[in-house]
């Protein structure tokens, strides 16, 4: 087992996000009243400090995750929130930070390319 010298930040939609998602297209599939328990993992440089301050790990990572969120529902960038800034985002997703992140296959850790 080997510890990823990455920190984890799961972004969890509220129900801002969900009210936007459910509004945008008529034929798009819904959100219902209980969202996916499946999330996005996004990896972010590691923590070096014991105080976790989840505005200031997410600050430069912020506008990046919002647009790959949104896109991940909905790619037609008119349709989206125009009011994008970091408060608009902490009002639509909840977000969690993990330090500990643990590969426990054995072998080396395999990426590959992620063009959104």
């Amino acid at each position: 087992m080997k510890r990823v010298k990455r920190t984890a930040v799961i972004v969890i939609p509220k129900q801002s996000f969900i009210n936007w998602a459910n509004s945008v297209d008529d034929s798009h599939v819904k959100f219902g009243d209980n969202p996916s328990p499946e999330h996005t993992i996004y990896l972010v440089e590691d923590i070096t400090d014991y105080v976790v301050d989840t505005i200031e790990i997410v600050r430069p990572h912020f506008e990046f995750i919002f647009k790959e969120e949104l896109n991940s529902w909905h790619r037609l960038e008119s349709d989206w929130p125009p009011n994008r800034d970091l408060e608009t985002f902490l009002e639509w997703f909840e977000i969690q930070i993990h330090s500990m992140v643990l590969d426990l296959p054995r072998g080396r850790l395999k990426t590959e390319r992620y063009t959104p």
